[in-house]
């Protein structure tokens, strides 16, 4: 059981846009000032509101799972 699939809209702005902001930018914890999950899911959630393409609530748990995943 998994969770749903993420739209291509939301997997390119985690891709393009959260991913080069948090910690893991260079594909591992390897970038202490970047943003926490925490953090990046709040962004994420009012720019995909303010679209109108957000299908979920983000939360950190969410971003790091998609990212460990995913990417």
């Amino acid at each position: 059981m998994g969770a749903p699939c993420w739209s291509v809209e939301e997997r390119e702005y985690f891709v393009s846009v959260i991913l080069p902001m948090s910690k893991y930018a260079g594909g591992t914890y390897s970038k202490p000032e970047g943003l926490g999950w925490g953090e990046l899911a709040e962004i994420m959630q009012e720019e995909l509101d303010r679209k109108g393409v957000s299908r979920r609530r983000y939360t950190s748990d969410m971003l790091f799972q998609h990212y460990y995943q995913k990417v």
